[in-house]
């Protein structure tokens, strides 16, 4: 992303002090002849953490600005709320609170810079706003280089965790239940035998490719590792869980009716339902759906053996 090229610049401010919003639409209009940057910044506004969350699931913005006290949070717990959207977005704190020390812990959490409001005029501002995206684009690479399974370019298991402990949190603070499915590929030790590991790699590849298709971008998707996989389908309620079974079933049939690979695609799935009513490690969790996977796996080599 090339910041010069960004026009408009989509900026989320979350603050609740509607004057605060109003100084800071005058800071961004005010220019001057001096200034090392144009950018043009269409700002967009939220007051409390509900609204700024549903926006942020739009992917629509650029940079975010938070302010450390509304209605429901305060402090560093702000920061925390928003963590999960950290590797989306580049954000800065902007506060009223000049203290030093929540100004390290800030950044450390995971926010690119700590303004305090007061001291903040255009050209400090724009500098932040620099200075934060590009340091989010080398953030983003090493992200890429530590959370994603190389093979398939999906989550694996590190950035899952990552992931999925913000939704763990998510679904406590709302006392709302998760669905959570474990993938296993059925065939691979076959393919790997009889067409080679380049063709079971492939195998893989397909699986995954298949997985973008059927869900939306917004579901989390992981490579477990070898041939396990998570999916983790955002804001899936649990009554969904046939329809999205059935969609899984339909896009893997469809891969094997027109596909001129070598091999058929076949998979066995696990589910469990995390329950803020009785919360448990996100180990647990997937064990729970890994059990599940491998009863739906037995019986279905049982029924071959049978039949």
């Amino acid at each position: 992303m090339d910041i010069q090229g960004i026009n408009p610049l989509k900026f989320l401010l979350i603050e609740d002090n509607p004057d605060d919003v109003i100084i800071l639409r005058e800071i961004l209009s005010a220019k001057n002849g001096d200034e090392v940057w144009e950018l043009s910044i269409e700002l967009d506004s939220a007051v409390n953490c509900e609204e700024a969350e549903e926006k942020l699931k739009t992917g629509k913005y650029d940079l975010v600005a938070l302010d450390l006290s509304l209605p429901e949070s305060s402090g560093l717990d702000t920061i925390r709320r928003f963590k999960g959207y950290f590797s989306k977005y580049p954000f800065i704190i902007l506060t009223g609170l000049d203290d030093k020390l929540t100004g390290i812990n800030s950044i450390k959490i995971g926010a690119q810079d700590f303004l305090v409001k007061r001291h903040i005029n255009r050209g400090l501002f724009f500098k932040a706003v620099m200075y934060s995206i590009e340091r989010h684009k080398l953030l983003q690479k090493v992200q890429q280089l530590s959370f994603y399974d190389d093979l398939t370019g999906l989550n694996n298991r590190r950035g899952f965790f990552h992931l999925l402990e913000h939704q763990v949190r998510n679904a406590n603070r709302k006392k709302k239940p998760f669905l959570l499915f474990y993938l296993d590929m059925d065939n691979l030790k076959t393919i790997n035998d009889s067409l080679g590991h380049l063709e079971g790699d492939r195998a893989i590849i397909d699986i995954a490719d298949i997985l973008r298709k059927v869900f939306r971008t917004s579901d989390i998707l992981v490579r477990i590792g070898g041939d396990e996989f998570c999916v983790f389908p955002l804001d899936a309620e649990l009554r969904q869980e046939e329809a999205i079974l059935k969609r899984l079933n339909d896009g893997i049939n469809e891969f094997n009716n027109t596909s001129s690979r070598r091999f058929k695609i076949s998979i066995s799935t696990g589910k469990a339902v995390y329950s803020p009513d009785k919360p448990e490690s996100i180990d647990e969790l997937i064990s729970r759906a890994d059990t599940e996977m491998y009863a739906v796996k037995r019986l279905k080599k049982l029924t071959l053996a049978q039949g």
